[in-house]
């Protein structure tokens, strides 16, 4: 059941309400469970750009009146069919914005690419450059990339904590202390990491490497059928719902199915929501999600098994004079 009492903890802004939040959460399947008795809201849709363009972009914004969405609607994307799934609610959820918006799309009868973006986007290729891209295309058995960004279309790694991990977060200042203390709590062992910064290789062991679509991708109308207008899982609370969609497409399509195209799209990454370390304690509850989905043992998930072996020569008796070796072996 709902707990509004807990959801406002849960928004606040101040850290000592967001530990009293998780000290009313004992462990992971707790977390889950608050994260997946949360209501969803009715968004109100504002179409805009022109609505023959078989380029769809869904934009979530909580006000399309606010510069951000004008600066899509007149510069970034003009030109383009635009959908603002406008939410200004308590119950804001990315995940859910987006898929509300790409349903919409399934009545649509001239849209052949589907695009999901952040409204703090900021310009640097025209959307003539970005349709002329597209249009070199011509499989819909795809997923598109723009050029690497900071926010998007980079490479990260997943796989589990580091021993570094634990030193650094129990050693250095006591914001990241709390964070570790809430991961241990809440059994998270796993996460992705940023590749090309030297930190994210130090905390993370690889386990696997994928492309992050972060705060801007494309979609084929015909591949957004196949997450049934989907593709986002709405468990998530603002928080790692990328990183999950985009290991599952990294399962799902091949590695000539992911597409990069010569069109440059920058962002201002959280212009809207901000950054501070009250962000980081509310996104451990999507953290929390993510490693109950990758190593809760389904088909589709990440597994991780680590298995202690000794090798010995073919008559089974070690020489005298050598040591059996050990070895860890990560099995993914």
């Amino acid at each position: 059941m709902f707990n509004k009492e807990l959801f406002e903890l849960f928004n606040s802004s101040n850290v000592d309400e967001l530990m009293r939040f998780y000290a009313s959460l004992s462990d992971q399947e707790d977390v889950v469970k608050w994260l997946k008795s949360i209501p969803k809201s009715t968004p109100r849709i504002v179409e805009a750009g022109d609505p023959e363009s078989n380029v769809t972009v869904i934009i979530p914004t909580p006000d399309v009146k606010n510069k951000f969405a004008l600066n899509c609607k007149n510069s970034i994307f003009s030109g383009l069919k635009i959908i603002f799934v406008v939410d200004n609610s308590p119950f804001f959820n990315l995940s859910h914005s987006y898929n509300f918006g790409s349903h919409l799309i399934s009545k649509s009868k001239n849209t052949n690419w589907v695009i999901f973006s952040n409204v703090d986007m900021i310009l640097r290729d025209a959307p003539e450059k970005l349709k002329l891209e597209l249009n070199r295309i011509h499989t819909d058995n795809c997923i598109i990339f723009a050029k690497e960004s900071g926010s998007h279309s980079y490479r990260m790694r997943v796989g589990e904590y580091r021993i570094i991990h634990d030193f650094i977060f129990r050693t250095t200042s006591k914001y990241r202390r709390m964070r570790r203390m809430l991961e241990r709590k809440y059994s998270i062992k796993i996460n992705a990491e940023d590749e090309r910064q030297m930190i994210g290789k130090l905390m993370v062991r690889r386990s696997k490497s994928f492309t992050n679509i972060g705060d801007f991708s494309i979609f084929p109308i015909e591949a957004l059928k196949r997450y049934k207008y989907s593709p986002f899982d709405e468990t998530y609370l603002n928080g790692m719902e990328d990183v999950d969609l985009s290991l599952r497409i990294s399962q799902e399509f091949d590695d000539n199915e992911l597409i990069r195209i010569n069109y440059d799209i920058g962002s201002m990454e959280s212009g809207i929501r901000g950054r501070n370390f009250s962000r980081t304690l509310q996104n451990i509850a999507s953290l929390s999600y993510f490693n109950y989905k990758n190593t809760s043992g389904t088909p589709t998930n990440l597994q991780f098994y680590w298995v202690r072996t000794r090798a010995y020569p073919p008559n089974g008796v070690m020489p005298s004079n050598s040591q059996p070796q050990k070895t860890i072996i990560l099995i993914s």
